[in-house]
């Protein structure tokens, strides 16, 4: 099935049985419930869906649900995490349990139960990030070689703050967080310094490692189409949107 480009900010009028939908669905994820918002697109779009996983910001208030939907009417499943500890989510928040979240909404989009349930085609699984939410889908990434393509929007990474001595910028910003349940009051500071090396955003993984491109997309057909082909190894500014894409090359 091929994406719509042309419908990415309207919905057209589709019989009464082939209307989009949504699902809120609660898996486990580590032991805790974890709730996922699942919007479906129209039934006019047969056969295997792209599925995208767009991940949140810190702490979560801008989801970014306009993105979703335009996703959702070109043809795109799109999962939105409400990560542990937050948004009604058991568990506790915490840099580390974003990218073990990551993965666990990623194994269960693959699971054969809901592929064919909601018709998502394996070999097109994106993660996208935005802010925050680029940490979770940069480090999640690392150890998901069969992700079709990564999309970095307005990244944070948590390391600037350590490499530019700014460590009081991200004390106040994590101050923010006041409505998610953590471990304690400096629990995510200390997960922060901790893993700072681990999670920064020129380590996560070895691009060398993997095919990509970076590109600054002008228009809908640039986010619609990926690359050919990678055309250079060079490690990517993490200050633009990224596309990384993997052989073999189809439609997004």
């Amino acid at each position: 099935m091929k994406c719509d480009e042309t419908r990415i900010f309207r919905d057209i009028e589709v019989p009464a049985d082939k209307l989009p939908g949504y699902r809120i669905v609660k898996i486990d994820c580590c032991g805790d419930d974890m709730y996922l918002y699942v919007l479906l697109p129209d039934g006019t779009f047969e056969g295997s869906r792209p599925c995208v996983l767009q991940f949140h910001g810190f702490p979560g208030f801008v989801k970014n649900q306009d993105l979703a939907q335009a996703l959702r009417r070109i043809g795109c499943v799109v999962v939105l995490p409400f990560h542990r500890g937050a948004w009604g989510s058991g568990g506790t928040y915490s840099f580390t349990h974003l990218i073990e979240d990551a993965h666990v909404v990623a194994n269960w989009v693959r699971s054969p139960e809901i592929v064919s349930e909601y018709k998502i085609d394996v070999e097109r699984i994106i993660l996208a990030g935005h802010s925050m939410g680029c940490h979770t889908a940069l480090n999640a990434v690392k150890k998901m070689p069969w992700v079709r393509a990564l999309v970095l929007m307005a990244p944070y990474d948590l390391s600037y703050a350590f490499r530019t001595d700014r460590r009081e910028e991200l004390i106040n910003l994590l101050k923010a967080g006041s409505i998610l349940k953590v471990d304690s009051e400096t629990a995510l500071l200390t997960d922060a310094t901790q893993h700072q090396a681990e999670y920064a955003f020129e380590t996560a993984f070895d691009l060398n490692t993997r095919d990509y491109e970076k590109v600054k997309p002008a228009n809908v057909s640039d986010l619609s189409t990926p690359p050919s082909k990678p055309k250079n190894r060079t490690p990517v500014p993490f200050d633009q949107i990224i596309w990384m894409h993997r052989p073999p090359q189809s439609d997004f």
